[in-house]
C-alpha cells in the first residue's frame, strides 16, 4: 500500500489527468448510448440493404453514394428479378422503394415472388394492390415473409406489375452494386441494384457491441495517456503506442470494405492465402475461387450503418468448415505483387486453417497488417536522426493510421515510404550511419517493392543522393549504391506493372477507338500542347481543397468530414511540430544542395501522379485530372515538413507529451464524429 500511495503521490497529475478524462468519456458514452444506441435497438435488422434519399435531403449529406437519378421502369406484364446472397438464418422481410410519380393514379397490382434460385421454386409470393401503395407518399412496400434455414443461400425476387392501362412503373436503382447479386430486366442484367432491404430480426445485438466499444474505447485511452505520460522521451515507442491503439480502435468503428477500392484488395489477398493454404486460389479462366460462406466478400460494401456492425458482431462466432472454392467469376489481376498483401493474407490463410468464418478472417487479416504497419512506422521513426516528431506526426493523422488497418497496399507503400526516408537520412546523418553494401541492399529491396506498389514513389528514390554528398563525395562506390538503388526501383515497376505502362501509355497495343475519343493520351498531346499545361494547371486550383481534405480533413470515400475541431487541431499540431522541431533540422541540413535533393525527392511524384491519373482515369471533356487522392500524398508529408524554414521558435520542456495527449484527444472526437455519422445513415 506504502508503495502505491507513493506511486500516487508522485504521479498526481497524471491521475487527476486520467479521472477528468474517464468522467469525460463517460458522459459521453452515456449520451450517445441515449441518442443513437437506444432508439436503434428496435429498428429491423437489415442483412442486405440499399438506401435512397429524396433530392431535398440530397443537398444535406455529403456522401455521394445516394443516387436520385437512377431508377428503373418496368412495363405492364414483364418482369424485373434482383438476386440477393442471405448471410442469416431467417428472413423475416423485404422492403422495396418505388418512384411514386410512377404509381400515382394507377390502377392494379404488383406481383412479388421469392425464389430459390437453386431450384427455381418459389418460396413466398404476394400480390398488393397499386392504390394501397400509392396511398403512401414514399411509396415503400414492406414485405413480410418468414424464411427459415436461409444461411449462405441464393434468393431472386422478382417483380411484375400487372396494370389494367398497359404502361409502366418505376423502381428506385441505386448507383453500386451492393445487395450482393445482379439485377437483370427480362433476363438482361442492369446497372445498379434495386433499392430494398432484406431485414433478419432486430438491430437488438447492438446494445453488446457498443458495450464492447465503451470497453476497448475507455481502456485504450486510459492506457495511451498513461504510456504516454511515463513514456513521452521515447518518439518510436509514443508514435508506434498510437498508432497501433487508434489503429484498432478505427477497425472496429470502420468496417472492412470502407477504405479506397479496399473489396478488390481483399479478394486478392484471399486469392494469396489460398496459395499460402496449398490450394488453388486462381480458376484456369483466370477467376477467383472462395469459400461458399465468403462470397458475401464480393460486394461493395463501403458505407456501413448500424446494421454492418450487428451483421460483423453475429459473424465473429460462425464458422466454416467447407472445403470446395466456388468460382467467383471476378477477375484476379491485381495490379501489385503478392508481397503487398503478405500479413493480410497470412492472417486469412490462419483463420481459414482453424475453419473461421469470413468475420473472423477478415479481423485476423486486418490485425497483421496493422502490426505491421506499426513496426515500420516505429522504426521509421527510431531510425530518423533527427525531426523525429515531424515522421511521427505525419504517420498517426486520421487518415495514415486508418489506411495502415486496411487490405489496401497503402498500409505498406505509407511504411514502406516513411521507412526509405528515415533509412536515408540515418545512414547520411546519423554518426553510426555509414553505409556498407548490406545498407544499400536494404534500400534496394524497399525501393523495388515500394515502385512495384505504386510507381509514383520512384522519385523518393532520389534522397538516396543524399547519402554520398553528405558523406564522402569522391566515394564512387557510395554512388555504385545509389545507381543500384536506382536500378532496383526501376526493375520492380518493369517486372510488375509492365502491362499497366503498356495499358496507360498504349505502347505495343492497338488502340481501342471508343477510348481514343473519351480518354486523353499522350499522342493528343503533341497536337495540343496548350491543353495539357492547361489540364496541369487547373488540377490543383479546381481539386486542391479536396486534396487537402483527404489528407487530414476527409475519411476516405465515406465522405465523412471530420470535425472543424479535429481538422484546425491537427493543423496547429504540425504548425508546431515545424516550428518545435524546425531548428534541429535546420542544424543537420545546412546546405542549399541538401535541400534541392530533398525537394526533388518530395516534388517528383507528384507529377508522376498526375501523368498517371491523366491518361488512365481522365475523360477528355474535363479541364482537370480526375482520380487523383489526397491520400496519394500522405507519404510525402515528412519531406515537406522538413524542408519548411521558420523563423518562430517554440520553447517547452514537455512538447512532446503535449504534442501526443492532444492529439489522442483529436482522434477521440474523430472516432466520435464517425461512429455518429455511421449510425445515423
Amino acid at each position: 500500500m506504502k508503495k502505491i500511495r507513493r506511486y500516487v503521490g508522485e504521479n498526481r497529475s497524471l491521475f487527476l489527468i486520467l479521472g477528468i478524462v474517464l468522467m469525460c468519456c463517460f458522459i459521453v458514452c452515456v449520451l450517445y448510448y441515449m441518442d443513437y444506441i437506444k432508439p436503434l435497438s428496435n429498428e429491423p435488422y437489415a442483412l442486405a440493404e440499399n438506401k435512397y434519399i429524396d433530392s431535398n435531403q440530397y443537398n444535406s449529406k455529403s456522401s455521394d453514394y445516394y443516387s436520385t437519378k437512377h431508377s428503373i421502369e418496368i412495363k405492364h406484364g414483364e418482369f424485373l428479378e434482383q438476386e440477393f446472397l442471405s448471410t442469416e438464418e431467417t428472413i423475416t422481410g423485404f422492403r422495396i422503394q418505388f418512384a411514386f410519380e410512377s404509381i400515382k393514379e394507377k390502377n392494379g397490382n404488383i406481383l412479388i415472388q421469392i425464389k430459390d434460385k437453386d431450384n427455381q421454386q418459389t418460396v413466398a409470393d404476394f400480390i398488393f394492390d397499386i392504390r394501397d401503395l400509392a396511398d403512401k407518399r414514399g411509396a415503400i412496400l414492406d414485405v413480410p415473409v418468414e424464411i427459415t434455414g436461409a444461411m449462405n443461400k441464393c434468393y431472386v425476387i422478382v417483380l411484375t406489375p400487372s396494370l389494367q392501362e398497359g404502361g409502366t412503373i418505376c423502381l428506385y436503382r441505386s448507383l453500386y452494386d451492393s445487395v450482393y447479386g445482379e439485377m437483370t430486366y427480362m433476363g438482361e442484367e442492369q446497372e445498379g441494384d434495386i433499392v430494398f432491404a432484406v431485414y433478419s430480426g432486430d438491430l437488438s445485438d447492438i446494445k453488446i457491441i457498443y458495450l464492447i466499444f465503451v470497453i476497448v474505447f475507455l481502456f485504450g485511452i486510459l492506457f495511451l495517456i498513461s504510456f504516454l505520460w511515463t513514456n513521452h522521451q521515447n518518439t518510436a515507442r509514443c508514435v508506434a503506442a498510437i498508432v497501433l491503439i487508434v489503429g484498432i480502435m478505427y477497425s472496429m468503428i470502420l468496417p472492412s470494405s470502407t477504405l479506397p477500392d479496399e473489396n478488390r484488395h481483399i479478394r486478392w489477398a484471399y486469392a494469396n492465402s489460398s496459395w499460402m493454404l496449398g490450394e488453388v486460389g486462381i480458376s484456369d479462366e483466370d477467376t477467383i475461387l472462395m469459400r461458399e460462406g465468403d462470397l458475401w466478400l464480393l460486394s461493395e460494401n463501403r458505407y456501413p450503418d448500424a446494421n454492418t456492425y450487428v451483421r460483423e458482431y453475429k459473424g465473429l462466432f460462425r464458422t466454416d468448415s467447407s472445403e470446395a472454392q466456388i468460382d467467383t467469376g471476378q477477375g484476379s489481376a491485381a495490379d501489385s505483387i503478392g508481397v503487398a498483401y503478405l500479413p493480410q493474407a497470412l492472417g486469412m490463410a490462419i483463420a481459414r486453417f482453424f475453419d473461421m468464418g469470413s468475420i473472423p478472417m477478415l479481423m485476423i487479416g486486418k490485425i497483421l497488417g496493422l502490426l505491421l504497419y506499426t513496426v515500420l512506422i516505429y522504426w521509421a521513426v527510431r531510425l530518423m536522426p533527427f525531426a523525429k516528431m515531424l515522421v511521427g506526426i505525419s504517420s498517426i493523422l486520421p487518415m495514415t493510421i486508418w489506411l495502415g488497418t486496411g487490405y489496401s497496399y497503402d498500409m505498406l507503400s505509407i511504411g514502406s515510404v516513411y521507412l526509405f526516408i528515415a533509412y536515408v537520412f540515418h545512414l547520411a546523418y546519423a554518426e553510426e550511419g555509414k553505409a556498407n553494401w548490406k545498407d544499400w541492399l536494404k534500400l534496394s529491396v524497399l525501393l523495388a517493392v515500394l515502385a512495384s506498389m505504386k510507381v509514383v514513389y520512384l522519385g523518393v528514390g532520389f534522397l538516396a543522393v543524399l547519402i554520398p554528398y553528405r558523406r564522402n563525395k569522391k566515394n564512387w562506390k557510395s554512388y555504385i549504391g545509389v545507381l543500384c538503388t536506382w536500378v532496383s526501383g526501376f526493375g520492380g515497376v518493369l517486372l510488375v506493372k509492365m502491362y499497366l505502362i503498356l495499358r496507360v501509355l498504349k505502347i505495343g497495343q492497338e488502340a481501342n477507338a471508343l477510348q481514343e475519343s473519351v480518354k486523353y493520351y499522350p499522342s493528343y498531346f503533341l497536337a495540343h500542347p496548350l491543353r495539357l499545361l492547361r489540364v496541369l494547371f487547373n488540377t490543383p486550383i479546381r481539386k486542391g481543397d479536396e486534396y487537402l481534405a483527404g489528407i487530414i480533413g476527409k475519411m476516405g470515400w465515406l465522405n465523412i468530414n471530420i470535425s472543424t475541431i479535429a481538422f484546425v487541431g491537427f493543423g496547429i499540431i504540425l504548425f508546431m511540430c515545424v516550428c518545435y522541431y524546425g531548428k534541429e533540422t535546420e542544424n543537420y541540413i545546412a546546405h542549399r544542395t541538401e535541400r534541392v535533393i530533398i525537394g526533388i525527392a518530395a516534388i517528383t511524384p507528384v507529377p508522376l501522379v498526375m501523368i498517371t491519373m491523366l491518361f488512365a482515369d481522365t475523360e477528355r471533356e474535363l479541364s482537370y485530372i480526375q482520380g487523383i487522392q489526397g491520400r496519394y500524398f500522405l507519404p510525402l508529408i515528412p519531406l515537406f515538413l522538413i524542408l519548411i524554414k521558420n523563423k518562430i521558435s517554440i520553447a517547452h520542456q514537455t512538447m512532446n507529451r503535449c504534442v501526443f495527449q492532444t492529439t489522442v484527444i483529436l482522434h477521440v472526437i474523430v472516432i466520435l464524429d464517425v461512429f455518429a455519422e455511421i449510425l445515423n445513415m
